[in-house]
């Protein structure tokens, strides 16, 4: 007898490839299984990560799955963040007349620069910071080769018990001083002691220094050689998700999330591939199958889909040194699959080091030039110690190319 060989059409892989009644990919959810993992109550944890981030985005006036729209006029925001933030201890230095270098006025401006938080930024969620006490160090992880290490524990009346290890240097660090300084000019400002020009030009500087440390890690995340060889997959020509005759992007996905030593928790891109993400139409008919999706790819039924707790979609773009044109910083083609830990003693795929010192890591202070302008200048300047590493390049997977 003759056995005719099986054909699986289009409409039964996105059948096959449907997500699970708790919204997950089945090859995802068996994977999880594998680990000892229940893909059902981790589903059910990670819809109560998307809600809460659901929220606090919508509090800050942004949508879940992209960071928040460039203002307008960033400068205006600051001011006004100022004078929410600070307004009656302002008032209150203004009526004792304090010098400017007094140190209660130095707490407030060192206060202004941690409280100027790059909004925009995603680099904190997927790079996370760790404050060090010296600049220059070892790196100490648990080590999962030990962990799982097969050893005889016999022992015989007078020998000793197996001695296990629980950590073991997985390199050094060795933090860089990084500063920015913004002036503020006497002569506009003749009203002494104008701490809120020097608060706003505090925030200016550190907010520069936050855009500058995202560009230095998403490039090192979008660079193929930041992973192990095994762990990128350049997407060959006509394979592409928005449009490629053979576009497979859950293939794709499916190499990503199997090639991640531990299961990743982010997906991490530029907007022009979530929108070529969001264009194919294999993903919106598998993962976009929610009644109230009005036919789009959301990026929370991606994250639920592929067992992600974040989808961090950028759309920032920046000018690099001896340039004119505008470049993304997350790339345009390119997607990261990333583990990303907190805990100081879990791998994870990068982190930044940061010198624990002034506010956070970031430390403030004024010096003046009186020989600038007629009046002269005062210059606020924030200073940070840090070093972005890579942990373990296994702990993510960059899929290149996916985007034509």
């Amino acid at each position: 007898m003759i056995h005719a060989p099986f054909i699986k059409d289009s409409t039964q892989r996105r059948r096959a490839l449907a997500p699970t009644t708790f919204g997950m990919n089945p090859a995802v959810a068996e994977q999880l299984t594998g680990r000892g993992i229940d893909p059902r109550d981790y589903a059910e944890t990670l819809k109560l990560v998307h809600a809460d981030e659901r929220l606090r985005r919508v509090h800050r006036g942004a949508a879940f799955s992209s960071a928040i729209l460039p203002t307008e006029d960033a400068g205006a925001d600051r001011i006004a963040a100022v004078r929410a933030q600070f307004g009656s201890e302002l008032r209150r230095f203004a009526e004792f007349a304090l010098s400017p270098n007094d140190v209660r006025v130095r707490q407030l401006i060192q206060q202004a620069a941690l409280a100027a938080h790059d909004e925009d930024s995603i680099a904190d969620i997927w790079c996370p910071n760790q404050l060090v006490d010296v600049g220059e160090g070892e790196i100490k992880l648990r080590d999962r080769a030990t962990r799982l290490q097969r050893r005889d524990t016999r022992v015989g009346p007078r020998s000793r018990a197996v001695q296990v290890g629980d950590e073991v240097s997985a390199g050094t660090y060795k933090c860089e001083v990084h500063s920015a300084e913004a002036t503020v000019n006497r002569q506009v400002n003749r009203i002494a002691p104008d701490i809120e020009n020097r608060m706003t030009a505090a925030m200016h500087a550190r907010t520069d220094l936050s855009f500058n440390h995202e560009i230095e890690v998403a490039v090192t995340l979008m660079t193929s050689g930041s992973y192990a060889a095994s762990n990128t997959k350049t997407i060959a020509a006509g394979a592409q998700w928005n449009g490629g005759a053979s576009a497979d992007p859950i293939d794709d996905c499916q190499d990503a999330i199997a090639g991640c030593t531990g299961h990743p928790t982010h997906a991490v891109m530029g907007l022009l591939t979530w929108q070529a993400a969001q264009a194919n139409d294999e993903l919106k008919a598998i993962v976009g199958t929610r009644p109230d999706n009005a036919g789009l790819l959301r990026a929370e039924e991606f994250a639920l889909y592929w067992g992600l707790q974040g989808v961090l979609v950028s759309r920032r773009q920046y000018i690099d040194d001896g340039a004119s044109a505008y470049s993304w910083m997350y790339g345009s083609a390119s997607i990261a699959f990333l583990r990303v830990s907190r805990n100081e003693e879990e791998r994870t795929f990068m982190r930044n080091y940061m010198l624990r010192q002034g506010a956070m890591g970031y430390v403030s202070t004024t010096y003046p030039k009186p020989d600038e302008g007629g009046y002269g200048v005062d210059v606020e300047k924030v200073t940070v110690e840090k070093v972005p590493k890579v942990i373990d390049n296994t702990y993510g997977y960059l899929l290149i190319n996916a985007r034509q």
